[in-house]
């Protein structure tokens, strides 16, 4: 149980220790962070909560300097942690204190998968499920600023107090309609992103691509992961760095001059002349060409065939429907109606429905394609 003379607000590092003491001794806690990310690439942390049964526990990062009880808390497979929407709280937690939560349960995840709306707000959520009101209005403030008002506090609260409710209505539904740990599954993705450190694949995510050729698309590769790495070393976001746009015109020709870089509109002028020689020292290389990428064809009838078994599927057993149609997870059903050899396995708890619904679509007599 935790201490009653504990105040609910923790300032420094003994209350800090001695309410991690506690939280061992409780099977589940709920866990938000608020934080600041307007100039920066990581978030700024400026609160951290924590709800148990018998209350909430708000920890003010900006007067703590010993976070190894945390971090314990943090890492104990025993303690269930509560998110909801937890891929921003992963990132600051795992960017301030170097650990990667374990034992994660994520309510807005949990709700996709028993048919409530796909990446469904906190407070909606709370409303649906308790018809009980959360505002809004504190959600975009200053969490660095000190004091923190009242109204701050009281919605910081409010985020997490309904977090351990949510889990013990939803996790035993969950459990009793999948026979695997969905939750963990999709968690992994989360997790896999946040701690990713290889940004080879960056320039996939970029538009138009196909318009390249291989030359043009090994030099946008190159810069691409150069503006991942180098945002992270500056903390600086993206645009503030180089836009799309811009790396984009940058890969279209080489041998580029400084004076042309200057003169790039959404490349950064900022950046001082070391950046400049590595940027072009990436420009002017002589690269590899890379297999150019096809232009996007529009979805054969075979496809939305089974796409549309899909949708059913998702309706019948009342799960959201973009969460089981992903479109990465699209995209490899399309390869493999295609009969694409390099075509990946469809794996995990989708596989089951992607199987039913290739069977279905692809053996549809009014099949013409």
């Amino acid at each position: 149980m935790i201490d009653r003379k504990l105040p609910a607000y923790i300032t420094d590092n003994d209350s800090l220790n001695t309410l991690c003491e506690s939280l061992h001794q409780v099977p589940v806690i709920g866990v938000d962070t608020e934080f600041i990310r307007t100039r920066t690439f990581f978030p700024k942390l400026g609160l951290i909560q924590v709800s148990l049964d018998n209350g909430v526990y708000l920890i003010d990062p900006l007067t703590i300097d010993q976070w190894q009880p945390w971090i314990d808390v943090l890492a104990s497979p025993e303690i269930v942690k509560i998110f909801h929407a937890c891929s921003e709280d992963l990132e600051v937690l795992y960017h301030c204190f170097g650990v990667m939560p374990v034992n994660v349960f994520d309510t807005q995840i949990a709700a996709a998968f028993l048919g409530y709306d796909f990446s469904m707000g906190y407070q909606r959520l709370v409303k649906t499920c308790f018809d009980q009101d959360i505002p809004k209005e504190s959600s975009r403030t200053d969490w660095l600023k000190r004091p923190l008002t009242d109204e701050q506090l009281s919605y910081a609260k409010q985020d997490v107090e309904f977090l351990i409710p949510l889990y013990l209505q939803m996790q035993p539904a969950l459990t009793a309609k999948f026979e695997m740990d969905v939750m963990a599954e999709e968690l992994q993705v989360i997790q896999d992103n946040v701690e990713r450190d290889d940004f080879s694949e960056a320039y996939q995510k970029f538009g138009l691509t196909w318009q390249l050729d291989g030359y043009q698309l090994a030099r946008l590769q190159a810069l691409a992961a150069f503006r991942e790495d180098l945002m992270r070393k500056l903390d600086r976001p993206r645009k503030h760095i180089a836009t799309n746009d811009a790396l984009l015109a940058l890969a279209k020709k080489g041998q580029w001059q400084v004076a042309s870089l200057y003169k790039m509109e959404g490349f950064s002028i900022g950046l001082n002349k070391t950046r400049f020689d590595q940027w072009l020292t990436l420009l002017n290389q002589d690269y590899k060409p890379l297999e150019p990428l096809k232009r996007p064809r529009k979805p054969g009838s075979r496809f939305r065939k089974v796409k549309r078994q899909l949708t059913m599927l998702a309706n019948k057993h009342q799960i959201a429907e973009p969460l089981l149609l992903k479109k990465s997870w699209l995209k490899v059903l399309d390869q493999q109606i295609m009969k694409r050899p390099d075509a990946p396995e469809i794996e995990g708890w989708r596989q089951p429905f992607y199987t039913k619904a290739m069977a279905l679509g692809l053996n549809d007599p009014t099949d013409s394609s």
